[in-house]
């Protein structure tokens, strides 16, 4: 194997493994107006962290979003050592996007390589430290 393929491999394992360990808790996912997280991320219906919103801790993870949860999420707020994965597609599918910090506004962030955004397209969500 080339160091070229190997270093791709383990790129590769740090995305996939740490979101085989986390907790689905997708099944469980209520917006609402929960206490925020010491450590982990929020997602808003709307921009600006306004509107209904859930919450996920360090640890859990998304595999599939629920109905009225699907493609809704506009805002997403961070807290503590947190590192939030988004997904277009279910299953941790698709085009990914990785962050630290609470973005505002997910149409400022461009979906690589188009001319969409992430507004209004996350199918599947991890967040892990």
């Amino acid at each position: 194997m080339t160091c070229r393929r190997l270093f791709a491999l383990m790129l590769l394992s740090l995305a996939v493994v740490p979101a085989l360990l986390a907790q689905d808790v997708g099944r469980t996912l209520r917006w609402g107006h929960a206490q925020y997280p010491r450590s982990g991320a929020c997602f808003f219906k709307d921009a600006g962290f306004r509107g209904d919103y859930f919450c996920l801790r360090n640890g859990q993870m998304v595999g599939s979003l629920p109905g009225g949860f699907n493609d809704r999420i506009s805002s997403i707020r961070t807290f503590g050592s947190s590192r939030v994965n988004l997904f277009n597609d279910n299953n941790f599918r698709g085009q990914r996007i990785t962050f630290r910090r609470s973005v505002q506004d997910l149409k400022s962030l461009r979906l690589q390589g188009t001319n969409k955004n992430w507004g209004d397209r996350i199918s599947s969500i991890s967040v892990n430290r």
